[in-house]
């Protein structure tokens, strides 16, 4: 038997039936963690550089542009995709700190998810 996995544009996995079947219930006690709107460049040099904000994401209401390279989120540095996308999923506040590189500037920008 094969069985696919659907991953939702922010990396949720979305389980079939079947799959709950092998591996027990969904819990629904825990709660997705609302995206901010962003997506990351895939270039392993810049690993934190903004490719594309969504049109009226929070990220885009608080200013973030493509091309900002993300240094730190609530204070805690990230250097790479995997640190920028757990410290947002791992954070419970609907409110981010972000702090960002545009042009050689450090600036820090909030973000409400």
């Amino acid at each position: 038997m094969v069985l696919y996995l659907r991953v939702s544009p922010y990396g949720d996995v979305i389980e079939p039936p079947e799959i709950s079947s092998l591996t027990g219930p969904y819990q629904e006690s825990v709660e997705p963690r609302k995206p901010i709107g962003i997506s990351l460049s895939p270039n392993l040099e810049t690993p934190t550089l903004v490719q594309a904000v969504y049109y009226q994401s929070g990220a885009e209401k608080a200013g973030i542009l493509n091309g900002d390279i993300i240094t730190s989120i609530n204070g805690i540095p990230v250097k790479t995709r995997k640190d920028v996308v757990d410290r947002i999923n791992q954070s419970d506040e609907s409110i981010l700190e972000l702090s960002i590189n545009r042009g050689g500037v450090e600036k820090t920008i909030i973000v409400q998810r």
